[in-house]
């Protein structure tokens, strides 16, 4: 059987306390081709100790000469160190739950390929520790049921907007392609979202509800002030993506599919507004896009109690 190499990309600053379980849950993978890419945004912990406590041949330490930053840090990992065909990004306070992880994913992404689906990436279900509220929550595809896996085409074009799930650390993506698509661009909280927005322009798109690995929100990583980084950034995002589809296409973009882009676009903002961002800047947008949608009543009713709820939360300085 064939086994493209699968990089598993740990970009960390400063995890030194979690990197051990980070990698070991990538040495239990029982994936044959595997190299494993820990990318050190020059840390003043003890993180090069820690991965140099780890003699398995398959690991490769980099670090950087200077602090990148997290999105630097993805830059660097992915279009400097990394050589496999196939990445994960596994953040290094991350980790794996399952030995297959990657191996049911490679199997999967080969299987469709052999079936003429041009599979981009395939993305599996996690579960999110919340250190703050010392809570855990399964997170899965709502286009799923079960434990099933599915693979999609067109997934931009409602389905992702129906699935209401995103997981970066759980998804096998194509290396060759994300290079091309501009992966990690920008400097937000949402580039690993807006990155896999991109990629999927490109082909189809595999997603399976098990459970396969542990995204963990505490005080020490970037990701847990995500809404914010959401009400800051989210709307730039947006003004991208039909300009993303017009280069994936390319002259297949015609006037139809660009109209179905721009609508899916608003439509997906919205969604996301209401759930995310302010209630002012939902019927802002909401104003602007002057856009006929069956949920638009129940969208704004769920922005107005967000803003309610929000308002009397104990812990708000307002």
């Amino acid at each position: 059987m064939n086994y493209p190499k699968v990089t598993v990309q740990i970009p960390t600053y400063n995890q030194s306390q979690y990197l051990a379980e980070t990698l070991n849950s990538v040495l239990m993978q029982d994936y044959p081709n595997l190299e494993i890419v820990v990318s050190d945004d020059n840390s003043s912990d003890a993180t090069e100790q820690v991965v140099r406590s780890f003699s398995d041949s398959r690991i490769r330490y980099f670090r950087n000469p200077s602090n990148e930053g997290r999105v630097g840090n993805y830059r660097k990992a992915l279009y400097e160190y990394s050589s496999g065909e196939w990445v994960v990004n596994l953040d290094g306070d991350d980790y794996f739950t399952v030995p297959d992880f990657i191996s049911t994913g490679m199997k999967l992404i080969l299987q469709y390929r052999e079936q003429g689906h041009p599979v981009v990436f395939y993305q599996a279900a996690i579960t999110v520790t919340d250190e703050f509220r010392n809570s855990q929550v399964e997170k899965k595809h709502h286009l799923l049921t079960g434990n099933g896996q599915a693979v999609f085409s067109d997934y931009y074009f409602g389905k992702f907007r129906a699935n209401r799930f995103f997981s970066h650390l759980t998804t096998i993506y194509n290396r060759e392609l994300a290079v091309k698509a501009g992966f990690y661009e920008y400097n937000t909280h949402t580039t690993d979202f807006e990155s896999m927005m991109k990629l999927s322009f490109y082909g189809d798109v595999i997603l399976d509800n098990r459970n396969a690995g542990v995204w963990r929100l505490h005080d020490r990583n970037a990701t847990h002030t995500a809404k914010t980084g959401f009400r800051k950034g989210g709307s730039l995002v947006f003004q991208r993506l039909p300009g993303y589809a017009a280069v994936a296409y390319g002259q297949q973009y015609t006037k139809k599919l660009e109209r179905a882009v721009t609508r899916e676009t608003h439509i997906l903002h919205l969604e996301l507004l209401a759930e995310h961002g302010t209630f002012s800047s939902f019927v802002k947008h909401l104003l602007r896009y002057q856009l006929f949608y069956k949920r638009i009543p129940i969208l704004i009713l769920k922005s107005f109690v967000n803003m309610i709820k929000e308002r009397l939360r104990p812990d708000n300085g307002n």
